[in-house]
C-alpha cells in the first residue's frame, strides 16, 4: 500500500509544480506585455516632444496673447459686475421704500377703519 501512495504523491507533486510553473508563466507574460506597453508609450512621448520643441516658442507667444486678452476680458467683466451689483443694490433700496410705504398705508387704513 505504501508503494502505491508514493507514485500518487509524486504525481500530485508534479501536478502542483506544473500548475505553479503555468501561473508563473502567465505572470511573466503579463509583465512583458506591461513593459512593451510602457516602452511603446514612452516612444510616442519622445516623438511628440521632439516635434513640439520647434513650435514651443510659437505656442508660448500664442499663450501670452491669449493671457493678455483674457486679462482684458476679465477687467471688463469685473466692471460690469460692479455696475450690476450697484444697480441691484439701488433696486433693493427702492423695493424697501415701496414696502415701507405700503405698510404705512395699510396701518393708516387699519386705524381709520377702527375709528
Amino acid at each position: 500500500m505504501h508503494f502505491n501512495q508514493s507514485p500518487m504523491l509524486a504525481a500530485d507533486e508534479l501536478r502542483q509544480k506544473i500548475a505553479t510553473e503555468k501561473s508563473e508563466m502567465e505572470r511573466l507574460s503579463q509583465e512583458i506585455q506591461e513593459l512593451q506597453y510602457l516602452r511603446q508609450d514612452s516612444d510616442l512621448e519622445d516623438l511628440s516632444s521632439a516635434s513640439s520643441s520647434s513650435s514651443d516658442s510659437e505656442d508660448e507667444e500664442d499663450l501670452q496673447d491669449l493671457l493678455s486678452q483674457l486679462i482684458l476680458d476679465n477687467e471688463s467683466l469685473e466692471m460690469k459686475s460692479a455696475e450690476m451689483c450697484q444697480k441691484i443694490h439701488e433696486e433693493r433700496m427702492i423695493c424697501l421704500s415701496v414696502k415701507l410705504q405700503i405698510r404705512l398705508l395699510q396701518q393708516k387704513q387699519l386705524e381709520t377703519s377702527n375709528n
